[in-house]
């Protein structure tokens, strides 16, 4: 996993139910896991991404004699164009992949537009964050909970971004393919255009609404990439608005009658609550900017061109229903009435390939190098630390601190009694004792599922 609030619910998910079926499941952030893959049984590595520009991370986890599997947690709602599939694959990181598996036929064909040749990886299964989403659907939340409460969404990293706002474009460099076209960095960086001219017009839409509307309690909840210090300063003496940076925020999809968003995913899981969804669209947004606006965030979403027609819709108490038809297109199986079935799918489908049988003889070198790196960020952050506090170097090298601080708030440690307190909520609904499931820390971050064996 890479972000916890984003991927652990339904990776914890997944692992239990692969555990029912006789697999051995370690769970953890990528530095727990990539730092051990010598000391790790032979087995299928499941990434959040194969990125372009971590190759070289797949090649290690072969080396170490295991196999690549992937689905990409951003594989929903992806950057429009070629460029957003480029971004997340490469010729070389699918041939290092035993099969990629999507959130539904949109991302199927988008894949098979650009890397046909490797049609035989490609599988179309569902994604385990939906079998969340569609667990919280069953478990009766998706009523009216509250009308005077609304989530707003900010999804701004490139302008926003928590270590500095050149952050997020170094992170397109960082994970695209070295041999990357001009035009490639072009159209991406046409979402990095459209973030900045937007996000001063949606901070001013949230201080109209939390101004106009002193009776609403407002949960503003940053992308896990943003700087929520900009916002904490923006609100900064607004009772009615509450900061949320940590946990899923399905919870707070659930609790509420409305989502105020703009582009994001959330949109397509707050509509599976039947929730009311708006996003404000400035008409002044030029028109090869308004092309990278995801065409499904748009269908599921009530759209405003002035924050003052927005409040007559909160305020008036209005509800438009939107129709969901489509989203068998980006989310397969999204309405099937099984528990799980997304993770189902994937696990049927390991089932039928071959495990790694060599066995290693000699250590990849990757632990090693991995270790070394490791240490390199611990001098740089320490660096970067005396500089943020003291400026040593008269802040030249804060951001590192900073970059750390962001790796800390992706990933920050979690405890094997809030992995067990999670897994509580699963065992009923997919028809499982909790009892037959074994739990327990392997190592800092990283969690071991065994079944338990009959006495």
């Amino acid at each position: 996993m890479e972000i916890y609030d984003r991927e652990l619910k339904g990776m914890l998910l997944f692992s239990i139910l692969a555990t029912s079926l006789g697999w051995k499941v370690f769970l953890g952030s990528k530095a727990s896991i990539f730092s051990r893959l010598n000391f790790l049984p032979e087995g299928f590595v499941l990434l959040k991404s194969i990125v372009p520009g971590e190759v070289n991370i797949q090649k290690s986890i072969i080396e170490s004699g295991h196999k690549v599997i992937t689905l990409d947690a951003e594989g929903l709602l992806p950057s429009n164009g070629e460029s957003g599939v480029l971004l997340r694959f490469s010729n070389e990181s699918i041939c290092h992949t035993e099969k990629v598996f999507l959130w539904g036929n949109e991302q199927y064909d988008q894949l098979m537009s650009i890397f046909s040749e490797h049609s035989s990886k490609f599988e179309v299964t569902g994604s385990p964050y939906m079998d969340v989403w569609n667990l919280n659907k069953r478990k009766g939340y998706a009523t009216t909970q509250s009308r005077n409460k609304i989530v707003i969404a900010s999804s701004f990293p490139y302008p926003n971004h928590f270590v500095s706002n050149k952050s997020a474009i170094q992170a397109v460099y960082s994970a695209s393919d070295n041999n990357s076209s001009n035009e490639y960095f072009d159209e991406i960086f046409l979402d990095e255009k459209l973030q900045s001219f937007v996000f001063p017009q949606f901070k001013n839409l949230v201080l109209y609404l939390v101004d106009s509307l002193p009776e609403y309690n407002f949960i503003l909840r940053p992308h896990p990439s943003e700087n929520s210090e900009v916002w904490r300063e923006i609100l900064n003496g607004y009772k009615n608005v509450t900061l949320n940076e940590t946990g899923s925020i399905s919870t707070l999809l659930l609790e509420t009658d409305y989502l105020i968003h703009f582009n994001s995913t959330t949109s397509i899981e707050a509509t599976l609550y039947n929730k009311n969804v708006l996003t404000y669209l400035p008409n002044s947004i030029p028109k090869d900017l308004s092309s990278r606006l995801n065409k499904y965030a748009l269908m599921c979403s009530t759209t405003f061109t002035h924050k003052e027609t927005m409040l007559d819709f909160i305020v008036t108490g209005q509800i438009t229903k939107k129709d969901t038809s489509e989203f068998n297109s980006i989310m397969h199986q999204y309405d099937d009435t099984g528990i799980g079935q997304s993770s189902k799918n994937i696990l049927h489908s390991i089932s039928s390939l071959d495990l790694p049988v060599v066995t290693r003889v000699e250590r990849s070198s990757f632990f090693i190098d991995f270790n070394i790196l490791f240490f390199k960020k611990l001098l740089s952050y320490s660096i970067g630390f005396l500089d943020y506090k003291f400026k040593l170097f008269f802040g030249r090298y804060s951001d590192r601190y900073k970059g750390y601080l962001y790796g800390k708030k992706k990933q920050p440690d979690i405890s094997l009694s809030f992995i067990k307190e999670l897994a509580g909520d699963f065992y009923h609904p997919l028809g499982l004792n909790p009892k037959d499931i074994h739990i327990s820390s392997y190592a800092k971050n990283l969690f071991i599922f065994s079944k338990k064996l009959l006495k």
